[in-house]
């Protein structure tokens, strides 16, 4: 006798007070379990019988039909393991028992290739034209995925007849022990196994899903946006499928539709076989996009860099003119191979290279080399504000659209000021984690579509609905002021995120109104326990520039004072050292202030993109070394006997 469900394998049964035992699950009848009537008079010698088992009542052959009719489920085939037979359109009578055991052993593996096959290329499909319809992505992408995908599925070879045997010959090297006789489930009795026992269906089906695996469809798609120079980032791809706007997670209920149902030569689900188990990286993304152009021959060009860039000053809110201008020129005269896609996984992405040259770009315009600017600017936005902190307005709307003015021009100070808003400003990018009933309606379209309770149970969903209305009204009761709190704390609101004793700020320490001043309760206090404005402006510079030692210790910076008597003028170049297993770094605050502003925009983290830029600087410098050994060349003098001064004088001798 078998502990579980022979239909649906589930491991639990209840009585059904007919005689039977059902499924938790399916409502099946267990076979395997009859109960017998038997009690304690029928047992212990009859010392403890109350009433005879013969009187025992038992329901009349009429009810239990009855009742086994009625208990059948209503989507007993949504499990996708379940089929009457082949849908083949024929009338003619035939032996239901006999129908599974005629198929063969080319039909099983023809049905398995050609459904995963399908439902990959209808995968793509959704994801191409919800980039066309919900992203204004060129329809050019259309015409680009179809070579590309039926390149990829011909290198593959999983369309080769010899394709099935591989597979099972690969699974079988990996069991180590002798083959011994097995007897197969009876529910599987009529699929091929291999000589362990193992189930032909499951072994081609992880053969495709590691062949041709689901992510590949991403990779396709940022690959044909990749060629046609669309400004879609590996960033983007991720969050549109993590938020559920691009189809991938989901998809298995549209693919489903299309498809229909599986058949007997396909025991395998749609949600099996085309839900992914987890999302890939970013930087997996562009590996895997690397790796298949490499395998279909494409020779890839550089990211869109004048595209990437222009977008990545638009958030910072800076001015694309000058800055973008300029910036080109490094990107021509250098062009880094950091910009190229690579199948390496290890490399630095692509975006992290785009935003490298645009650090060092604004590093030479506005001169951030460690002069301290950040800390004088504490001590003239200290004074701009009023002993209870008030602050003139007109200050941040001077540059609150300087992105968007061709003409317009920032100092250092005021491009300080901006880059601290954006970082304070610029928040999760995912919709879905703003708050509760967000997150929750995120998680029953996305991640648990097409889930539902085991059973239809009416006392399930009105509970549901009951907490559900209840949260409401309790979320409406909340007051405004502990539900911003609350938000703030849940998406991380205060930018210098301090240790458990270090109070947080409820304004940004590099607001625009104070520029990273503290709050007003530090200033008032600062005031009243020395007496003198004075005094309050050097405690509030003080604390600002505590706070941001926190925030750059959390990143694993060291925080260096601002140079005094600097003995040679140029460009500062940081590097890092390697203390207790780790690497430590150290810079100015200027450019810890532009470091991670450019960081979060890029959504990458801050030590990297701070690697990526010393590797650009580097390579900027070996350049310019270079430069400059061609330009001391020394030229031959007139005078110098030469092969080329020879032929030239024997020539003018025969003229």
């Amino acid at each position: 006798m078998s502990s579980f469900c022979q239909l649906c394998g589930n491991v639990g049964f209840r009585d059904g007070d007919d005689g039977f035992l059902y499924c938790n699950r399916c409502n099946s009848q267990v076979d395997d379990y009859i109960e017998t009537e038997i009690d304690l008079e029928d047992i212990f010698n009859g010392e403890q019988a109350i009433y005879s088992s013969k009187n025992a009542r038992r329901p009349s052959r009429d009810e239990m039909r009855q009742s086994q009719l009625e208990r059948v489920p209503e989507g007993v085939g949504d499990y996708g393991v379940i089929d009457a037979g082949p849908d083949n359109g024929s009338t003619q009578p035939a032996d239901f028992a006999s129908t599974p055991s005629n198929l063969s052993y080319d039909d099983f593996l023809s049905e398995i290739r050609s459904r995963y096959v399908r439902g990959f290329q209808i995968l793509i499909q959704l994801q191409v034209k919800a980039l066309v319809e919900k992203f204004n992505v060129s329809p050019l992408i259309v015409g680009l995925v179809g070579p590309i995908w039926l390149r990829l599925l011909a290198i593959t070879r999983i369309v080769a007849d010899e394709w099935a045997d591989e597979a099972i010959e690969e699974s079988e090297s990996h069991i180590q022990d002798e083959a011994m006789d097995f007897q197969p489930r009876f529910k599987h009795r009529t699929e091929p196994h291999s000589m362990f026992g193992q189930r032909a269906v499951m072994i081609w089906h992880r053969y495709l899903r590691r062949t041709l695996p689901l992510s590949y469809s991403l990779a396709i798609s940022f690959l044909v946006c990749h060629l046609s120079r669309e400004l879609v980032l590996p960033t983007d791809i991720i969050n549109w499928v993590v938020e559920g706007k691009l189809p991938y997670i989901a998809a298995f209920i549209e693919i489903e539709k299309q498809l229909g149902y599986p058949s007997s030569a396909c025991p395998i689900s749609a949600s099996c076989m085309f839900r992914p188990t987890k999302i890939i990286s970013l930087q997996q993304l562009e590996a895997s996009a690397a790796y298949i152009a490499q395998k279909v021959g494409l020779e890839l060009p550089p990211v869109n860099f004048h595209g990437i860039a222009s977008r990545f000053l638009l958030q910072l809110s800076i001015p694309v003119n000058n800055i973008l201008r300029q910036a080109c020129r490094i990107y021509e005269w250098s062009v880094p191979p950091g910009l190229f896609i690579s199948t390496n996984k290890a490399r630095l992405p692509t975006r992290v290279c785009v935003m490298a040259i645009l650090i060092v770009t604004i590093r030479i315009l506005y001169d951030i080399n460690g002069s301290g600017k950040w800390e004088e600017s504490l001590s003239t936005s200290s004074s701009s504000c009023s002993p209870k902190g008030n602050v003139n307005k007109p200050v941040n709307s001077a540059f609150e659209n300087a992105s968007d003015d061709e003409d317009f021009e920032l100092d250092i100070i005021s491009l300080l000021k901006m880059l601290g808003t954006k970082y304070s400003k610029i928040k999760d990018p995912h919709a879905c984690s703003r708050d509760l009933s967000s997150y929750l309606k995120y998680c029953k379209e996305v991640i648990f579509t097409g889930s539902g309770p085991s059973y239809e149970d009416h006392d399930e969903g009105n509970i549901t609905q009951e907490f559900w209305g209840f949260y409401q009204n309790e979320s409406l009761k909340q007051p405004r002021d502990e539900k911003m709190c609350t938000q703030a704390w849940d998406l991380g609101g205060n930018i210098f995120t301090a240790s458990n004793n270090v109070t947080r700020k409820s304004n940004d320490l590099e607001s625009t109104e104070c520029n990273s001043i503290g709050s007003q309760d530090a200033s008032e206090s600062a005031m009243n326990q020395t007496g003198g404005p004075q005094t309050s402006i050097e405690a509030v510079r003080d604390e600002a520039i505590r706070q941001l030692k926190l925030d750059m210790d959390e990143n694993r910076f060291s925080y260096i004072p601002p140079r005094r008597q600097m003995k040679k003028m140029g460009y500062v170049y940081y590097s890092r050292k390697k203390m207790e297993g780790s690497y430590e770094y150290a810079c100015h605050a200027d450019y810890y202030i532009l470091l991670r502003a450019c960081a979060r925009v890029a959504q990458i983290d801050l030590r990297i993109l701070h690697l990526g830029v010393m590797m650009f600087e580097r390579r900027l410098k070996q350049l310019e070394e270079k430069m400059n050994q061609f330009y001391h060349v020394k030229i031959p003098s007139k005078n110098c006997s030469s092969p080329a001064n020879e032929v030239e004088q024997n020539y003018m001798d025969e003229s």
